[in-house]
């Protein structure tokens, strides 16, 4: 009988190492790209759609940092990808993994908090376009009554993106410790360093 390569048991797999970038980068390009869609969608009873106003994610605090976060994520992606050593890997990979919570929480409370949020915003906005010379008590009144404020697809997207680039980032970190664990001689049998 004869013994199995304990080499190739050991050493990580290459497909969680493309599964984990491939997930990890979609996932950050899908959150990204969401930032481009609608995520407010006010409707005003009465009011055709074009005097409504239409928030896009760039054009909200939320959107900014998530397109920002994304941008985070697919270069932290590309430097586990290219980095050397434990930690040349699994750091990027914590940052995905970070960054990817965050646009979960984020995307969630646009999606949750959408109504209370933006719909002062959209009176506002809705007033400027109705009365650019200043509205008075009684149209901010009627304009309050008849908005109701939708939440896009935006935000859907941008949260399942966030959800598929955190499993990227975990994959990406398993992969990085079984290849650090399987390669690393500086390590002691006990799995301590000198």
């Amino acid at each position: 009988m004869s013994e199995p390569d304990l080499e190739a048991t050991s050493s990580p797999s290459p497909r969680l190492r493309a599964a984990g970038f491939l997930s990890a980068a979609i996932g950050a390009l899908l959150a990204g790209g969401a930032t481009m869609l609608t995520w407010i969608q006010p409707t005003i009873k009465d009011l055709p759609p074009e005097l409504t106003p239409t928030y896009l994610g760039v054009d909200l605090p939320d959107g900014l940092v998530v397109l920002g976060l994304a941008v985070v994520i697919v270069i932290a992606v590309l430097v586990s990808r290219a980095g050397t050593g434990a930690r040349g890997r699994r750091g990027p990979a914590v940052v995905v993994i970070v960054a990817s919570f965050i646009v979960i929480g984020v995307s969630g409370a646009a999606i949750v908090t959408a109504a209370s949020r933006f719909e002062p915003t959209v009176v506002d906005d809705t007033l400027a376009i109705l009365a650019p010379d200043g509205a008075t008590a009684q149209q901010r009144t009627d304009v309050e009554k008849f908005v109701e404020v939708q939440v896009g697809a935006g935000p859907w997207l941008s949260l399942a993106g966030g959800v598929l680039a955190l499993g990227g980032g975990i994959m990406t970190l398993a992969w990085a410790s079984a290849a650090s664990s399987a390669s690393d001689p500086e390590l002691e049998p006990d799995g301590s360093t000198d």
